[in-house]
């Protein structure tokens, strides 16, 4: 296991080495190289489920939405959201995540937990991926 030495090393080179120890951890941890350009966001969200029919044509109904996790969304991308949550989430959890105050509109979009991890005593990092059905995309 390698570990990281600053010694009495100039700032910018003590930056240097940390980013490159990051890069052998993430190595190590065979964790994959990102395909899609994650935008950083910061806006609270709500994940939870859909009750009674969607709208044919526009749809999820907002008005079937029920939050059940407040989350604070961290980072957005064309596959999936990246969250901070109070709540530990299964993997795999399908929900449905309330992007309206973000948008300025009813948005709900259909999610998947890809990952759940503890940061702090009370706060998860959530990964999650877009959960369209193939009627969804072809559309």
């Amino acid at each position: 296991m390698s570990t990281l030495t600053l010694d009495k090393a100039a700032p910018v080179e003590q930056l240097a080495a940390l980013l490159d120890y990051l890069d052998l951890q993430e190595e190590r941890l065979g964790q994959p190289e990102r395909n899609e350009h994650r935008r950083g966001v910061s806006s609270p969200i709500e994940l939870g489920v859909l009750s009674g029919p969607d709208h044919p044509d526009a749809g999820p109904n907002p008005e079937n939405f029920r939050g059940l996790y407040p989350a604070w969304l961290t980072d957005a991308s064309r596959s999936g959201l990246g969250l901070l949550t109070e709540t530990e989430l299964p993997n795999n959890i399908r929900l449905w995540a309330d992007l309206s105050r973000l948008a300025g509109e009813p948005l709900l979009l259909p999610v998947r937990v890809v990952y759940c991890m503890k940061v702090l005593r009370s706060t998860y990092r959530v990964g999650t991926g877009f959960n369209f059905s193939d009627e969804q995309l072809a559309a």
